[in-house]
C-alpha cells in the first residue's frame, strides 16, 4: 500500500497557533481586562447625568435632522479631531460620549473634561490642591463646552497647548461647543497670528454643525 506524503506546504493558520498557546491566551485576557479598565475609567470621568449617554442611543430626531452626521463620525480616525457645534440641547455631548466609546472599542483610553470644571481644577492645583487631569495622557479626549471659560490670556495659552500637543502626538480630540471655531477664536484673541493658529487646529478634522430635531426622544443605533 502506497503511503501518501504529508502536506508539508499546508499554511499554518494563526488560529491554529493560538489555540494551544497559553502565552497568547494570557495576552488576550490581559488586553481584554485593560480595555474594560479603560472603559470604566472613562465612564468614571463622566458627570452622573452624562453617564447614561454611554448606554442610551442618540435621539433619532437628531440624526434625522443631520443626515450628514453619520458619515462625518465614521470618517473620524483614532488620531483625528472632531468639532461638534450647535445650540444647547442638540445632543452634542451625547454624540461625543458615544464617539469616544466607539473609538476605544478595541482598546485605548479616554477621558471626559468639562472646560469650566477643568479650569477650576487647574486653579485648585495652583492653590495646593490635587493635580488637574493630564489632557495629553488619554488616547481620546472629550473636551466639553469649549468657550464657557471666561476669556483670558491663560485660557488662550492652555487651549493652544492642548490643541498643539494632541495634534502633534496624533491623539484624538472631540470638542463640543455652542460656538463655531471662528466665534471661539474671536472670544479669545484679536491677535490674527495666534487666532489663525488656533482656528487651523480646531478645523484640522471633522466639523459638524448639529441641528436639534423635533419630536420625541426615541433612540437610534448610534
Amino acid at each position: 500500500m502506497r503511503l501518501r506524503a504529508p502536506h508539508r506546504n499546508r499554511p499554518v493558520r494563526l488560529s491554529d497557533r493560538r489555540r494551544g498557546d497559553p502565552a497568547e491566551l494570557d495576552r488576550a485576557v490581559l488586553r481584554g481586562a485593560q480595555t474594560e479598565a479603560n472603559r470604566r475609567a472613562f465612564l468614571a470621568s463622566l458627570p452622573p447625568r452624562y453617564g447614561r449617554y454611554a448606554t442610551t442611543p442618540v435621539p433619532a430626531q437628531v440624526l434625522a435632522a443631520n443626515p450628514e452626521l453619520r458619515a462625518k463620525l465614521e470618517r473620524m480616525t483614532p488620531q483625528g479631531f472632531l468639532y461638534l457645534t450647535g445650540e444647547a440641547d442638540a445632543a452634542k455631548t451625547h454624540l461625543a460620549v458615544r464617539q469616544a466609546l466607539h473609538l476605544t472599542e478595541g482598546g485605548g483610553s479616554a477621558l471626559f473634561v468639562d472646560e469650566t470644571d477643568y479650569f477650576a481644577r487647574v486653579f485648585a492645583e495652583f492653590g495646593g490642591g490635587p493635580p488637574a487631569p493630564d489632557l495629553l495622557a488619554p488616547d481620546v479626549l472629550v473636551y466639553d463646552d469649549l468657550g464657557k471659560q471666561k476669556p483670558s490670556e491663560f485660557a488662550l495659552q492652555k487651549l493652544y497647548h492642548l490643541l498643539e500637543m494632541r495634534w502633534s502626538h496624533e491623539k484624538a480630540l472631540i470638542v463640543t461647543s455652542n460656538f463655531t471655531p471662528r466665534e471661539v477664536v474671536a472670544r479669545l484673541t484679536d491677535d490674527e497670528v495666534v487666532g489663525h493658529a488656533i482656528y487651523s487646529r480646531l478645523m484640522a478634522g471633522q466639523l459638524a454643525g448639529i441641528r436639534r430635531g423635533a419630536g420625541g426622544r426615541q433612540g437610534s443605533a448610534l
